[in-house]
């Protein structure tokens, strides 16, 4: 099995992950808290940057990765199987953690946005509520 967890990148998804989770989780599980709101309309622009960076950042690793593979076959490294191992494994590996660690945030991030929209209808009047994702409109209705 090759690590790569020696590579600086790797490192950078994994730290901005880690701190776009923390934060995410103390904002889904603090809800009930006076100042949430106020908390959350400050946090939200940075956590969805963060976690809107991770796909990118394993966009970067795989763009190193190919540049590394293509100047070991530039420089004639004498065991092709290890050249493309190495650069192929960062490339493609950094693209799967970026995208393994943006995807559940993401979705979290929308849970977050929505239940906040639920505590701010008044469940008396409106059995439903309206998620707005990009050009398309979920409706949620009460059962």
């Amino acid at each position: 099995m090759i690590s790569h967890f020696d590579n600086w990148l790797y490192w950078i998804i994994i730290s901005t992950g880690f701190v776009s989770y923390i934060s995410l989780f103390d904002l889904l599980f603090e809800q009930r808290k006076e100042n949430w709101l106020i908390t959350r309309n400050q946090r939200t622009p940075l956590i969805k940057t963060a976690l809107t960076s991770l796909p990118l950042l394993g966009l970067l690793g795989t763009i190193i990765g190919l540049l590394q593979t293509f100047q070991e076959i530039s420089h004639g490294q004498s065991d092709t199987l290890a050249m493309l191992s190495g650069g192929l494994g960062v490339a493609l590996g950094s693209t799967q953690l970026g995208l393994i660690l943006a995807v559940p945030g993401l979705v979290l991030m929308h849970i977050l946005l929505a239940s906040n929209h639920l505590h701010n209808s008044d469940s008396t009047t409106k059995d439903h509520f309206d998620l707005n994702i990009g050009d398309s409109k979920v409706t949620h209705r009460a059962i």
